[in-house]
């Protein structure tokens, strides 16, 4: 039996991480406020009927695209870092609209702080050792808290974030677990 478990340790980024960690966050953001734009202008126009997360995502890959050539820089960045943008404001616009929550709100630049979410796509590209990680699109950065993450167990994926200058990267870990009762005798 599987369970996930998160760690969360602060980072060591070099100064072309950071830069890669603070575009990306920065696109995330954008495309969070995006969101939230598009759909309320639609709603005012009364031209269209709210946007799901899927189809602002071939909107934003095939019309916006198209249609804003200056904008090419929200596509240097990680696609699955913008995707799972997307994916957030989708379900805070989904509660918002069943009645669970409030209306998403735009994220500021010096507000709440945005997060870059990365996957494990495959085997060798999230890595957790003791005192490094390998993380997609950074590679190897260093971590502060040596040996408090588990090396041994599989990590899904990492989320970064930033607070008061410092980065921290918290991991998702996929921890197998065994059930004693079956494995035991009698």
């Amino acid at each position: 039996m599987n369970r996930h478990k998160a760690y969360k340790v602060e980072m060591k980024p070099t100064s072309e991480q950071i830069n890669i960690i603070e575009r990306t966050m920065g696109v995330c953001r954008y495309i969070y406020n995006l969101f939230i734009g598009t759909n309320r202008d639609n709603y005012r126009n009364g031209s269209q009927s709210y946007m799901f997360g899927y189809d602002f995502s071939k909107w934003l890959n095939n019309e916006y695209r198209k249609a804003n050539p200056d904008k090419l820089w929200i596509w240097e960045v990680s696609s699955k870092a913008v995707k799972k943008a997307i994916m957030n404001v989708d379900i805070a616009y989904r509660n918002y609209l069943k009645g669970k929550g409030r209306f998403p709100k735009f994220k500021r630049r010096n507000g709440r702080p945005v997060s870059m979410y990365l996957p494990r796509n495959n085997a060798g590209d999230l890595k957790v050792e003791r005192h490094r990680a390998k993380i997609p699109t950074l590679g190897w950065v260093r971590i502060k808290e040596y040996g408090y993450v588990p090396g041994q167990a599989q990590a899904v994926s990492v989320t970064i974030t930033r607070r008061a200058g410092r980065y921290f990267a918290s991991f998702l870990f996929e921890i197998s677990t065994v059930n004693h009762a079956s494995t035991t005798q009698t």
